[in-house]
């Protein structure tokens, strides 16, 4: 409060004083920054992928390598790639070899599976860079029983009816159809629960976890 009764006094002072003789009787008397009392705001540290803009501070802890957005998909050749909030969404990770004639192709990709439109502009890309030996891996929703009430994410609460069960095992073949013909061999599936929403994860080992852990892929 004295900082700004002193502020405005020197103001003051200022309009009332004339001439480069009283202007002269200001010299030495700076005025303080007045903006600088107020905090700014600490800037949100961001980083990209395809097609998103992330917030760092979301990626949960022990997760491995760039984080990859619901509904999105993320490429990498040396280090890994996770994704999170895995409820009724599927997770799809891709891995291959660099073929000789495009060694430094991206090697593992990460699908946050949300509609199946997004299939395509993911598979494309993939398919482009010719890998060789690709696997596919899925991690999938669990059926509930017909009637079971699901909490999704603690905002949303479903019930389970037949219409869902068939809708979502139609879904579920579909994907693994499309990732079996993207591959060109069988896929590995791993079944996660819609509450709490899980994460997928492929470490810059290679080494694929879903719902937790490695294991548990069939």
């Amino acid at each position: 409060m004295a900082l700004i009764k002193e502020t405005l006094k020197i103001v003051l002072l200022r309009k009332t004083l004339v001439g480069r003789r009283n202007r002269r009787a200001l010299r030495g008397h700076k005025l303080p920054r007045l903006k600088s009392l107020v905090p700014r705001r600490p800037r949100q540290r961001k980083r990209y992928a395809t097609g998103r803009i992330l917030n760092t501070r979301t990626i949960p802890a022990g997760s491995m390598g760039d984080k990859v957005a619901v509904g999105g998909f993320g490429k990498a050749s040396g280090h890994g790639l996770c994704t999170q909030n895995l409820a009724t969404c599927i997770g799809i990770v891709i891995q291959g070899n660099a073929p000789p004639t495009n060694p430094h192709a991206n090697t593992r990709w990460l699908l946050h599976l949300v509609l199946e439109d997004q299939w395509a502009p993911f598979a494309a890309p993939v398919r482009a860079e010719g890998l060789l030996n690709m696997q596919g891996w899925i991690s999938v929703p669990m059926t509930t029983a017909i009637g079971t009430q699901i909490s999704v994410r603690d905002t949303t609460v479903l019930t389970s009816i037949q219409q869902d069960q068939d809708f979502s095992t139609k879904r579920i073949r579909t994907t693994k159809a499309a990732v079996v013909s993207l591959t060109g061999r069988s896929c590995k599936v791993k079944s996660h629960p819609m509450n709490p929403p899980t994460s997928m994860q492929i470490s810059s080992d290679g080494e694929v976890s879903a719902a937790g852990g490695t294991g548990g892929f069939v």
